[in-house]
């Protein structure tokens, strides 16, 4: 019952149907937020910064998934402001979303302002090479992930060496999956 009141409230700031502080009122118990497979794009095209909002805001919220959703390299750049701002999310799931280099460049910077994300799960996604030197360019400045999935994302021989140099210098790194991950 819980989570669906929160989740509820979430429907309807993204629907607009609520602001922002009256749908965090309604869900401020509430520590997870599972958005996958949600196609609210057609219906409500500023549902991403109304989510964007609320995660700014938030106080309470530690895990977000959000996954199957195509993610674009615009919504990555609110998402960055919105990690920017929230000093309570542990936990970021995005798994199976298109998330492409670009997309994912726009949003590792919020992970050296943001210290207190230590699980980052981008599973399934288009990140090459080139994302990932971004990624961890920028997570190792604050180096509070412990836990990274990376599995079937689409790296060559140069991913999985930048990988091997982010694990070397990363002292908080405690699991690491990469599985379905081959060379492109």
């Amino acid at each position: 019952i819980f989570f669906r009141a929160h989740r509820l409230a979430m429907e309807q700031l993204v629907r607009g149907e609520v602001d922002t502080d009256v749908a965090l009122q309604l869900g401020s118990w509430h520590e997870e937020l599972d958005l996958s497979h949600q196609n609210w794009a057609s219906e409500m095209p500023d549902w991403w910064d109304r989510l964007c909002a609320a995660l700014g805001a938030s106080t309470v919220l530690r895990s977000l998934t959000i996954s199957h959703v195509r993610l674009t390299q615009p919504q990555m750049q609110s998402l960055h402001g919105a990690l920017k701002l929230n000093d309570s999310l542990t936990t970021l799931t995005l798994n199976d979303s298109c998330i492409t280099d670009a997309a994912l460049s726009a949003l590792s910077p919020a992970f050296v302002v943001n210290t207190c994300l230590t699980t980052l799960r981008l599973a399934g996604n288009e990140v090459t090479n080139q994302g990932l030197a971004a990624l961890f360019a920028d997570i190792l400045q604050t180096d509070t992930v412990t836990e990274l999935d990376l599995s079937r994302n689409p790296l060559a021989e140069a991913g999985t060496q930048c990988l091997a140099a982010y694990v070397a210098h990363s002292t908080a790194l405690a699991a690491l999956s990469m599985a379905g991950t081959c060379p492109s």
